[in-house]
């Protein structure tokens, strides 16, 4: 029998730290399964723009180089710069980053927060390419109501989210890493059959595996109609 409820926070290398309530060393769905910034992404992001702005500055101070190439360089090394001042506050802050509970998922990777999203009115979960990165699109039922408390601009948000990409909630999974991305979803699809069996779950497939895989189904048909 379980004695316990065990609170663990299991860091990951190259993914954002998560806080798992688990009964027994199985993933307790009764209570939130939290993910948190990873720290460590973040400072070699830091890094990563430092040297950019490192570079550049050799560059700047070049006698010979044009005034509007100085403005350029100069221009993103500002923008270096506020995405090194961005990173630190996130780091800082360390606020969570998704939440995931019997109440439904509250997405808090964008700028547009709607709040929790009820189980009940989420009729598809799908991870799919998006840009350079898998995303996490949660739609939502035609009943769905959004808060009439939010802001004007956040329900407008909503409207283009939905007209442009069907998904009134777009996980970025730049944020995380695939692997862990990957296991993102698979704990909402632990979550979301439990609390909304109607849920429809779909997942990527890289399409040159998919075409392999498809070429490779044809060519054990065809092998197997000749056997017969």
């Amino acid at each position: 029998m379980v004695n316990d409820l065990l609170k663990e926070e299991l860091a990951f290398a190259g993914s954002p730290s998560i806080l798992l309530s688990k009964v027994g060393g199985k993933l307790d769905t009764n209570r939130e399964f939290t993910i948190y910034p990873d720290k460590r992404r973040y400072i070699l992001s830091i890094i990563v723009f430092a040297f950019f702005i490192y570079l550049e500055a050799q560059i700047l101070f070049i006698d010979n180089i044009h005034w509007i190439w100085k403005i350029l360089i100069g221009v993103l090394m500002v923008f270096f710069a506020w995405q090194i001042y961005a990173n630190v506050k996130i780091i800082m802050q360390n606020k969570p980053m998704l939440i995931v509970s019997e109440k439904g998922i509250h997405d808090l990777t964008s700028s547009v927060d709607l709040g929790i999203i009820p189980w009940k009115y989420i009729d598809r979960i799908d991870l799919y390419m998006g840009g350079n990165s898998l995303q996490i699109g949660v739609g939502v039922s035609p009943n769905f109501q959004l808060d009439q408390k939010l802001p004007q601009a956040t329900s407008k948000q909503v409207m283009r989210n939905l007209s442009r990409t069907g998904y009134a909630v777009s996980i970025d999974g730049f944020n995380f890493g695939n692997k862990r991305f990957r296991e993102i979803f698979a704990k909402l699809k632990e979550y979301g059959t439990k609390y909304n069996s109607s849920i429809i779950f779909k997942e990527y497939e890289d399409p040159l595996l998919k075409k392999a895989r498809e070429n490779r189904e044809a060519r054990l048909a065809k092998k197997s109609s000749k056997q017969k």
